[in-house]
């Protein structure tokens, strides 16, 4: 009985294992099917990370879905300021002080289209809509390649609702959708 007894309360226990996943160097705001991580530690000049971004963006997914392509700088993701800076990107003051730096730069890929976006997440609404409105006038020039559009002077932004969303759209002289 006393053998009985050790062995099921007394016997030393096997020791706990502990696995610590690796923190993610990416926080998405959306849920994304791959990853693609772009490093801008050896790349010095604007055309340099484009043109790196380009070739990133390009390169097809092994199968569909959303694509998040992310900076990083000696392993560790980038905010919003340095992305802006990486690229040049005229964005006004208010939007920078107003929008957190998580981000998403992203491609959907259905195999049929490839479509790029960007989401910004703002910490202050009123004053963030204000900065977009007056970004307006280089948003085509500062995001055209980035997200691959087209565009020319004699396009309009319009207000409009999507999926019961509050929208700003750019559409060309033809009516085609350049930005959302």
């Amino acid at each position: 009985g006393g053998l009985a007894a050790w062995w099921w309360l007394g016997r030393p226990s096997e020791p706990a294992i502990t696995i610590t996943a690796p923190a993610p160097l990416s926080h998405n705001i959306l849920q994304t099917d791959h990853e693609r991580p772009l490093d801008l530690s050896a790349l010095t000049t604007t055309s340099q990370v484009r043109l790196a971004y380009e070739k990133t963006a390009e390169t097809p997914a092994e199968r569909g879905g959303l694509i998040n392509l992310y900076f990083t700088k000696n392993n560790e993701s980038l905010p919003l300021t340095h992305f802006r800076q990486a690229f040049g990107l005229n964005l006004p003051d208010d939007l920078t002080r107003h929008v957190r730096d998580n981000f998403l730069l992203g491609i959907y890929d259905n195999q049929e289209i490839r479509s790029r976006f960007l989401i910004l997440q703002t910490s202050f609404f009123d004053q963030t809509y204000s900065a977009m409105l007056e970004w307006e006038r280089y948003m085509a020039s500062d995001l055209g390649a980035l997200l691959k559009t087209v565009t020319n002077n004699k396009s309009s932004w319009s207000d409009s609702i999507i999926h019961n969303k509050d929208v700003r759209i750019q559409k060309s002289e033809t009516g085609d959708t350049i930005l959302i």
